[in-house]
């Protein structure tokens, strides 16, 4: 049978056969691509800004620690000191809880393996300054200060893998935002 032998009714109801079908695929298609933008977005919203900034606390965390220890020598007859000695440590637990609070998000592996190389950093260091606030407040000073100096490694080594951690990081913000930008772009297509 060919389409000119068909009845003017029934034309009419296969053109708007053919037009539901087409708008149903284009939905499904519209629905598919937008709940994969609503995923990246998730992603985004419930991974990786949180992770980005669990880590830019960690870094602010360690570098006041570090001015704290070099800040203290020099006032190390002040009455405040065994004060500034526990501000001190509660920094020091503070980025335990935040690195707590980091491991406990969805992370990739190299996230994993740039935050194992940060807590074997953030160790060395914690080992190496352990005698600090002890020489500190007994008066040893210049102990002190040799904890201080001779822990720059370590610092240096943590800072280090805090970087890596936040690039990584910014690198996967970067390809969920490609991703979401590719997905807009289809579905507007």
């Amino acid at each position: 049978m060919k389409l000119k032998d068909l009845s003017v009714g029934k034309k009419i109801w296969g053109s708007f056969a053919l037009v539901f079908i087409i708008f149903f695929i284009l939905s499904l298609i519209m629905n598919k691509s937008l709940s994969e933008l609503d995923d990246n977005v998730d992603t985004i919203i419930q991974d990786s800004l949180p992770s980005i900034s669990e880590l830019k606390s960690i870094q602010v965390i360690l570098t006041d620690i570090r001015k704290d220890e070099f800040s203290l020598i020099p006032n190390a007859n002040n009455p405040k000191l065994s004060t500034w000695l526990g501000e001190l440590d509660q920094k020091r637990e503070l980025l335990n809880e935040t690195l707590r609070k980091y491991e406990a998000l969805s992370l990739s592996s190299e996230e994993v393996a740039a935050l194992n190389q940060f807590k074997g950093a953030w160790s060395d260091y914690s080992d190496e300054t352990q005698g600090y606030g002890q020489f500190l407040s007994t008066g040893q000073l210049e102990k002190a200060n040799k904890v201080v100096l001779d822990s720059f490694d370590a610092y240096k080594n943590a800072i280090t893998s805090l970087d890596v951690a936040v690039k990584i990081n910014e690198q996967n913000v970067d390809r969920i935002s490609q991703t979401v930008q590719e997905r807009l772009d289809f579905t507007l297509w």
